[in-house]
């Protein structure tokens, strides 16, 4: 069975949907979705975000919110300081029945993307109790005393009443969740289709048909919906693929180049160096 990695599905303790880690976006993340809320603090350095086919970078301090259901992916800027970020998932369901009203105004109105509260803003308030609540959850995450899944509920609490109070709430209509399903559900065929056949020579015409459209709104669509032409997201999935091989093979660069799908090393090397910033030699010795 084929990994699906635009739709990223964490094994969480099924009574307790939470899970933190700290990380660094060196190779990026493809676009992908799942049905987590998904929070990202970065620590230091930037990064770009894709989010719903809308490009941003964030910086230290920055948070950003991304709702359930919605296509997100990260890349590096190519900064020499690289990044660090915490990555918060956490489902719904943590926030129980009785406060219905509650989830669905806090989170169900971010469905435009993501937030971002940057702490270069002189007396944040928000901004620092948002930030106080993710670094309570990574300290009670990582120390594991007594009580701690009570108190990371409690912390994501805390972080709900703040945008509860304290931003405008859209809310979302059932027929838009259904269109969003929608999207997701031809997006995923779309994506199933580039991640099986990116080592081939596959056009644009080809993926179209995969999902029964004309490559004409096949690619007003795919475009509208990721920010990315086919062809840009299908040559970031080969290499990251080449990275992948770079980093934890010792095959030959021009073999790592065909078995990405680049008809040529020339065009390997070009393609690589414009979205990495160094040659494939180079990123195998460590020079990222």
């Amino acid at each position: 069975m084929i990994e699906k990695p635009w739709y990223q599905k964490r094994q969480f303790d099924p009574g307790f949907p939470f899970d933190m880690w700290q990380t660094s976006m060196t190779r990026g993340f493809s676009l992908h979705w799942h049905e987590l809320v998904e929070i990202v603090y970065v620590i230091s350095g930037e990064m770009h975000i894709s989010l719903e086919g809308q490009d941003c970078i964030v910086r230290k301090g920055d948070i950003a919110i991304i709702n359930s259901g919605l296509v997100h992916g990260y890349s590096n800027t190519g900064a020499e300081s690289g990044n660090s970020i915490f990555i918060i998932q956490f489902g719904l369901e943590l926030f129980d029945q009785a406060n219905i009203d509650l989830r669905n105004r806090v989170f169900q109105h971010l469905i435009l993307g993501k937030l971002s509260f940057s702490d270069n803003r002189e007396g944040d308030d928000i901004h620092r109790r948002l930030e106080q609540s993710i670094f309570s959850m990574n300290q009670e995450f990582y120390e594991r005393q007594e009580g701690f899944h009570l108190a990371i509920k409690a912390r994501l609490y805390d972080l709900a009443l703040v945008l509860l109070r304290s931003v405008p709430a859209r809310q979302v209509s059932e027929s838009e969740l259904i269109r969003r399903n929608l999207r997701n559900q031809v997006l995923n065929k779309i994506f199933s289709y580039i991640h099986e056949n990116f080592d081939q020579d596959i056009s644009l015409e080809e993926a179209a048909a995969s999902v029964h459209l004309s490559k004409f709104y096949f690619s007003r669509f795919f475009r509208s919906q990721t920010g990315q032409t086919f062809h840009a997201y299908l040559n970031r999935v080969r290499i990251s693929h080449a990275e992948d091989l770079l980093a934890d093979t010792e095959l030959p660069v021009t073999e790592v180049a065909y078995q990405s799908g680049f008809g040529s090393i020339k065009t390997f090397n070009r393609q690589f160096r414009a979205a990495t910033g160094t040659s494939p030699s180079r990123y195998r010795a460590g020079e990222r």
